[in-house]
């Protein structure tokens, strides 16, 4: 795929024709905000990001030094979650800075990403793969603006949507944390000097929680309530509840075959 065609939904008419190197037809959109991002034409690893609510701004962003596997941006557009081919490593750059907000392990072996989706309070990240597998990610370590209601594994979704009046990672948020969560990392973290085998790998973040899909095709979203929607190329629906303070797997709440 070589050229990107950007249509006026309102009218039809054609806004721009935009140049990409792009054979997986990588592209994704924030109806919100009016931005376009996709794979630069000349630069492997590299992200084209154009706004046009702010006079056809664009901004040029190097995710990764391998080609781009997968991207998505979050619902308001400040930020956006890539993976290269081999689909173990996740970013997730915050648009405006250019700067990476957080790096998470799917796994230690290659793996071909198919979701990566963000909940609309910003907090969490989910990856699903052709490992039949999602996992989950906090999304902000240590920096949750959390009050009791928050907290609770119950609360309603317009009080996620309200925790974050600044979605763009605020040094606020920081400041008025009082509890603290973690996604997993190595037991053997402190040892990785005399493993020899990276100290990078050992001091990765890993998911907190996980589901497991049984299919290598899948899209998957969050709901309401810790929960998220998971449909799968086979045909099945599954809703899931997760625990944000506990962690563990998801626990099935139903799955359909249609």
């Amino acid at each position: 795929i070589d050229l990107i065609f950007v249509f006026d939904f309102n009218s039809l008419n054609l806004i721009e024709t935009l140049e990409t190197k792009n054979k997986k037809g990588l592209i994704t959109l924030c109806y919100k905000e009016d931005i376009v991002a996709y794979p630069d034409v000349s630069h492997e690893g590299t992200l084209r990001i154009k706004h046009y609510a702010k006079k056809n701004e664009l901004i040029s962003l190097k995710a990764h030094k391998t080609p781009l596997h997968y991207i998505n941006l979050n619902q308001d557009g400040t930020m956006i979650g890539t993976c290269s081919l081999k689909g173990t490593l996740i970013r997730v750059y915050n648009i405006k800075k250019k700067e990476l907000i957080r790096e998470v392990r799917r796994g230690a072996e290659s793996a071909n990403i198919n979701c990566i989706s963000f909940d609309i309070s910003q907090k969490y990240l989910l990856v699903g793969s052709d490992r039949k597998t999602i996992h989950i990610f906090f999304l902000i370590n240590n920096s949750i603006n959390t009050t009791e209601n928050q907290l609770n594994a119950n609360s309603s979704y317009s009080q996620n949507v309200n925790y974050m009046e600044d979605s763009s990672i605020s040094e606020d948020i920081k400041k008025k944390s009082s509890v603290e969560f973690d996604n997993k990392k190595s037991i053997f973290g402190g040892m990785s000097n005399f493993l020899n085998l990276g100290k990078r790998y050992f001091t990765s973040e890993w998911s907190f929680t996980k589901f497991k899909a049984y299919c290598p095709k899948m899209q998957s979203i969050f709901g309401p309530d810790n929960t998220i929607y998971v449909g799968t190329y086979d045909g099945k629906f599954y809703q899931t509840s997760f625990d944000p303070i506990r962690g563990g797997e998801c626990i099935k709440i139903q799955d359909e075959k249609f």
